[in-house]
């Protein structure tokens, strides 16, 4: 197969996600990448230097991610462009909201909307980032590309196909669930060496989260609630960077630790014992996904995708959005009951393999493109 993937987003997440299947695609099919470095993290960058070796044609697009008509339409016609030149294409498959509009339209130009797949990674929310016209103009646009630019809308989480079904009327058979995968990483080093280099004590019990330190992960709630819990054997460590870090390090409760950004992650998650997302809103957390992956009982906020991740009382629990009493509350479940970590670890496991592993996801997705030709 010939297959376009088109994506703005290049950070952690959509970026991820991308590079997962352009890397899975690459060793029996033709791979083109057209992507924006505006927001590429380092790992993302890295990840395009080995596409280079293996075969994958890259092609970067000035996208950027704020609305601007003049320089989208510009985009437009550089996707448009580059479809054309380079032959006719099995599967054009844009990722999140910036590439879906661009890419869509531009597969439209070319005849190519039966071929255009779209995956939003978290359109619903989309409503919580904007407001007024700019969430008219979103939702006009996502309800007119639906209809009439794509064959298939896939959706994250079977709440994100919910989400689809009811707010644009799509008919069931538009959208498809295919859950995000990622590959099993396993620690390079041992969990009591990194430990002690973090300073954490072996006996210590470690709640963790990692991700961008913004808004929507909201971890001032993870850090009250920590200072709340008063267990003094606990530790809390933040895995990641962003514009709340320096805000977050006023603390002076020394069993807070933060690591700034980090590429070694399976190593980080080993040190812990509980996986806490507190963010206000998510699509599908791929974060979540790596912590299930290393056997962590996951806590995390009723957003989007978190019942497709947690069965409550079985791998997790799930609490509301800003209620940090239930935070504290299922946080000291979990630090004072060693059999009901162990319960939970052995679930998530389990839970990963059976729904989440980077096989599964490929498979569903290679399928839906052979549909598609």
């Amino acid at each position: 197969m010939k297959i376009a993937l088109i994506v703005e987003s290049c950070l952690t997440g959509v970026g991820s996600h991308v590079c997962m299947i352009c890397n899975n695609l690459a060793k029996n099919h033709e791979v083109h990448l057209l992507y924006s470095s505006a927001r590429a993290d380092a790992s993302f960058q890295k990840e395009l230097l080995h596409f280079s070796n293996i075969g994958v044609r890259l092609q970067e697009i000035q996208m950027s991610r704020s609305i601007n008509l003049v320089s989208d339409w510009k985009t437009i016609q550089a996707i448009s462009n580059y479809i054309r030149e380079n032959g006719s294409f099995d599967i054009i498959h844009c990722h999140s909201s910036k590439a879906g509009v661009t890419g869509r339209i531009a597969s439209i130009l070319n005849g190519m909307s039966h071929k255009t797949l779209y995956t939003p990674n978290g359109l619903a929310t989309l409503s919580t980032e904007a407001v007024g016209f700019k969430a008219l103009l979103i939702w006009l646009a996502e309800l007119l590309l639906g209809y009439l630019a794509c064959q298939k809308v896939i959706a994250v989480s079977q709440d994100e196909q919910a989400y689809m079904l009811k707010t644009f009327k799509f008919n069931s058979n538009k959208v498809k669930v295919i859950e995000n995968g990622i590959s099993l990483l396993r620690p390079s080093r041992p969990r009591q060496v990194v430990r002690q280099e973090l300073g954490i004590p072996d006996d210590a019990l470690v709640f963790g989260f990692t991700g961008r330190l913004t808004y929507q992960k909201n971890p001032e709630l993870l850090l009250k609630a920590f200072h709340n819990l008063n267990h003094p054997q606990s530790y809390l460590l933040f895995v990641g960077t962003g514009e709340l870090l320096d805000t977050l390090k006023q603390t002076t409760n020394p069993r807070v630790i933060f690591t700034g950004e980090r590429t070694d992650v399976p190593n980080l998650l080993n040190v812990f014992d509980v996986f806490v997302l507190p963010s206000r809103y998510e699509g599908l957390s791929l974060s979540a996904m790596e912590a299930m992956a290393a056997s962590l009982p996951i806590i995390c906020t009723r957003t989007f995708g978190a019942s497709d991740l947690i069965i409550e009382g079985v791998n997790g629990f799930i609490v509301e959005s800003e209620n940090v009493t239930e935070l504290v509350d299922v946080m000291r479940k979990l630090a004072t009951s060693s059999t009901l970590r162990q319960s939970m670890s052995r679930a998530s496991k389990l839970r990963f393999e059976e729904i989440f592993s980077a096989d599964r996801m490929m498979q569903s997705l290679k399928e839906l493109y052979v549909s598609l030709i």
